[in-house]
C-alpha cells in the first residue's frame, strides 16, 4: 500500500495548501471545494499545537466529513469487487476504508510545510463537476482535480485526480491484487489489522505522553 499512500500524502498537502489565486470559482460546487480547503488549513494553522490532539482531530473531521463521500470512494475503490462482496463485508470494507482514509489524512496534516493552491477553472456536466487546482510545494507544481457530484441535493466529493491518477483508481488496482490472492475477506483483514495497529501505537503515544 505503499504508493497509495503516498498518493494520501499528496492528497494531505492539497487539503492543508493556502489558497492564492486571481481566478475564483463562480459556482456553488466550486466555491464548496474551495471553502473546505480554505476552512481545513485555518483549523491547522489556529488550532495546532494549542488544543490535544485528539481536539484538533475532531475539528479537523468536522470539516471533512460534510464534503467528502467515504461510501462512495469506497465502492469506487473496491471496483469490480464490490458486487462479488456480501453486504455485510460491503459495510465492513467500508468503514475499515472510510477510517484509513480520514486517519491517514489526520496523521499527516499536522506535519505538512505550508503549500499554495491555485482555482484554475471548473465543468459542471449535470449532476457531476470537475474542480481544477494546482498545487504550488517546494518548487513543484502539481495538478490535482476534484471529482464532485449532486447527491440528495448536496455536493460531495468522490474522486479526486492527482497528476492525472485517480485516487479511487490507484485503490482499485493495489486492492485487486489483494483480492485475488485472498480474496474481499482477505482485503478486510489486512485493513482491519493496519486499523488495529494504528490504534495500538496512538494508545502508546498518548499514554507515553501522560506519563512525561
Amino acid at each position: 500500500m505503499r504508493a497509495v499512500l503516498s498518493t494520501l500524502f499528496a492528497l494531505t498537502l492539497l487539503l492543508s495548501a493556502t489558497v492564492a489565486s486571481a481566478k475564483q470559482a463562480s459556482t456553488d460546487v466550486g466555491k464548496l471545494v474551495m471553502k473546505a480547503i480554505e476552512d481545513i488549513r485555518g483549523v491547522v494553522e489556529t488550532k495546532k499545537g494549542k488544543i490535544p490532539e485528539e481536539q484538533l482531530d475532531i475539528e479537523l473531521r468536522s470539516v471533512i466529513n460534510p464534503i467528502f463521500d467515504f461510501a462512495e470512494m469506497s465502492k469506487q475503490s473496491l471496483g469490480a469487487n464490490w458486487s462479488k462482496a456480501t453486504p455485510e463485508e460491503q459495510r465492513e470494507f467500508t468503514t475499515l476504508f472510510s477510517a484509513l482514509l480520514s486517519n491517514t489524512y489526520l496523521s499527516k496534516v499536522r506535519k505538512v510545510d505550508q503549500t499554495t493552491i491555485s482555482f484554475l477553472g471548473e465543468n459542471v456536466n449535470g449532476n457531476r463537476a470537475l474542480i481544477k487546482t494546482n498545487l504550488f510545494d517546494k518548487g513543484d507544481n502539481v495538478s490535482l482535480n476534484y471529482r464532485v457530484y449532486l447527491l440528495q441535493g448536496k455536493w460531495m466529493i468522490y474522486d479526486i485526480v492527482i497528476e492525472n491518477i485517480s485516487l479511487a483508481s490507484n485503490y482499485r488496482s493495489e486492492f485487486a491484487g489483494i483480492v485475488r490472492k485472498d480474496g474481499v475477506a482477505g482485503l478486510i483483514k489486512q485493513l482491519q489489522e493496519k486499523k488495529d495497529d494504528r490504534e495500538a501505537e496512538t494508545a502508546e503515544k498518548l499514554a507515553k505522553e501522560k506519563s512525561e
